[in-house]
């Protein structure tokens, strides 16, 4: 997937798309304290599922789907529950989400609801995760008076009539507005006739971010051991922001590392759980594909906004990730010192730390190091005397085989397995 193109393309559809008719009085901006937060919407919408599962269990019926299976010819009905729709696993690909058309369905006030059961029931069966704008769409559209629910559930009043709001100004002065139902600190873009928006609808304040990351926070890391669904890798599924292989699950519009929640918005907006508190990146895109083009390339000022989670995820590293001996620049007695302490993982056999993801560090433990992979039979060397390996599969400490982000093989040693390699490596200091 290419991120900037594929940005860069929904940005400026939408940009394009005709102005709503104006309605006779003026039209208030929506005010630059307030960012579009994109897929944060369904973060949100994830929540207030949570908070109403007395209503909406995960196992009730959102929808269901008059499909045929390809491999057996067969009509069949496809039921979609909706713990499955919340955690992106309904079995159907995203290859029916068309920004354009749903853009044009919103600003001409069309049955969203419709229009996405529609796209739905045409996209290709599939037997994995997949990222579902349109599903998140039946999700909002079933979940009866949101914006109240939202408004209700962070205890405050709620204007129940929408107000139309200008939410974009192009570099030219031409202006595009929608209509919005509001609360103290956030805004939730709806069709003219009242349907709330599920892939990207909400603007909200840091203000009104924080509160509400603080007040769901307890709620988000429990409920990912108990329903989260299994994250496929990013080598299985190519999802830009997971690179780096440190998101592990979904849970309702939130993902997952070892130790963070994520509520990530398109470009990247995000709200960070994390076991130091709420952390967040808002932010006002450029107003023209020259200045996003320019602002994300490498030098550029939002440049740095790519790798918000990769950053917080280093920060939250127990161990130290070193190359062994004198590759690390260290005293001996330092390396001797992290090895018996066991507060760092060395990478021998030339393996180079940077060549390694951030969500395989992630779960290295204390005593466990990276090394070449052997074969029984094999020689090697260490402090100058002559060993025969028996074989890297074959050691008592082997804990698996990984990859590198080049592909290559390398193993990961259990130290606390074997002591006498705790000595070994100190030798080769």
């Amino acid at each position: 997937m290419d991120f900037k193109k594929k940005y860069i393309k929904y940005k400026y559809k939408y940009l394009e798309l005709k102005k709503l008719e104006q309605l006779g009085g003026e039209i208030k901006e929506i005010p630059d304290n307030f960012y579009h937060v994109m897929s944060v919407t369904k973060a949100v919408i994830g929540i207030l599922y949570h908070i109403h599962e007395n209503d909406y269990s995960r196992d009730k019926q959102l929808n269901n789907f008059i499909k045929k299976d390809y491999s057996t010819n067969k009509i069949i009905n496809k039921i979609i529950t909706i713990g499955d729709a919340l955690n992106m696993n309904s079995g159907l690909q995203n290859n029916k989400w068309n920004f354009d058309d749903f853009m044009h369905n919103l600003d001409d006030n069309k049955n969203l609801s419709e229009y996405s059961y529609n796209e739905l029931n045409c996209a290709q069966n599939i037997d994995r995760f997949d990222y579902n704008e349109l599903m998140y769409q039946l999700l909002a559209s079933n979940l009866k008076d949101a914006a109240k629910k939202l408004a209700v559930f962070m205890n405050e009043p709620i204007n129940e009539v929408m107000k139309e709001y200008i939410y974009f100004k192009k570099p030219d002065g031409k202006e595009y507005s929608g209509f919005f139902k509001e609360g103290n600190g956030w805004k939730w873009r709806h069709t003219e006739n009242g349907e709330p928006t599920g892939p990207n609808g909400i603007w909200m304040t840091e203000e009104f971010a924080l509160k509400f990351a603080n007040k769901v926070k307890d709620i988000v890391m429990k409920e990912s051991k108990i329903n989260g669904q299994k994250v496929p890798s990013f080598e299985e599924y190519d999802f830009i922001y997971n690179s780096q292989n440190v998101l592990k699950k979904y849970w309702n519009g939130w993902w997952f590392s070892n130790k963070c929640a994520y509520a990530i918005g398109h470009t990247f907006q995000c709200i960070a759980i994390t076991p130091n508190g709420v952390r967040l990146q808002l932010y006002h895109e450029p107003n023209s594909k020259e200045g996003e083009e320019k602002a994300y390339k490498k030098e550029g000022e939002l440049y740095s906004k790519l790798y918000f989670i990769d950053d917080i995820e280093k920060s939250l590293f127990d161990l130290k990730h070193l190359p062994d001996g004198n590759r690390s620049g260290l005293s001996k007695d330092d390396l001797v010192k992290m090895v018996t302490d066991k507060t760092a993982v060395f990478y021998l056999d030339k393996a180079n730390p940077d060549n390694f993801s951030i969500g395989l560090k992630s779960e290295l433990k204390p005593g466990y190091h990276i090394h070449a992979i052997f074969d029984k039979g094999d020689k090697y060397y260490i402090d100058g005397k002559e060993f025969e390996h028996e074989g890297s599969l074959n050691m008592d400490a082997f804990v698996k085989t990984i990859k590198d982000k080049k592909g290559k093989e390398w193993v990961i040693y259990d130290y606390n397995l074997d002591p006498k390699l705790d000595v070994h490596l100190i030798n080769s200091f």
